[in-house]
């Protein structure tokens, strides 16, 4: 199911409600109206949100870079030491550090595309077919 057909599927019952709540009121410009502050409200939550988590997997990206790197020093320079048990704990320290890493950034690149696939003008999103 593809994040269009998830937002459709969820905001369905949420337009009708609207509709049926405008239909039936005696001033449907105030219910309008306050509809739109609540949508600013709630426009305005979901925006402080976006920056909050970009700036937590931003940091934490950059943390797993910084253990990635102490911990591939410290394999490098215990392979010169020969065989320790130190050894084992790096290399499994790397293999997870590098795997989360690879793994955000997986996540982040396969949002980005389906984003920038859905701001086509042309896009599966707006109804239009592409031809």
């Amino acid at each position: 199911m593809s994040l269009c057909d998830r937002h459709r599927f969820n905001l369905h019952p949420v337009m009708l409600f609207v509709a049926q709540d405008v239909d039936t009121a005696a001033r449907p410009s105030q219910v309008i109206a306050r509809y739109n502050a609540l949508w600013l409200q709630f426009s305005h939550v979901v925006r402080q949100t976006g920056v909050a988590t970009c700036y937590t997997y931003g940091f934490y990206v950059l943390y797993l870079f910084l253990m990635l790197t102490v911990s591939m020093y410290g394999l490098l320079s215990t392979l010169t030491k020969g065989f320790q048990l130190r050894l084992v704990y790096l290399v499994g320290d790397s293999l997870i550090t590098g795997t989360e890493l690879y793994i955000i950034c997986d996540g982040a690149n396969s949002v980005t595309q389906e984003v920038s696939a859905m701001s086509q003008p042309h896009s599966k999103c707006n109804g239009s077919s592409g031809k």
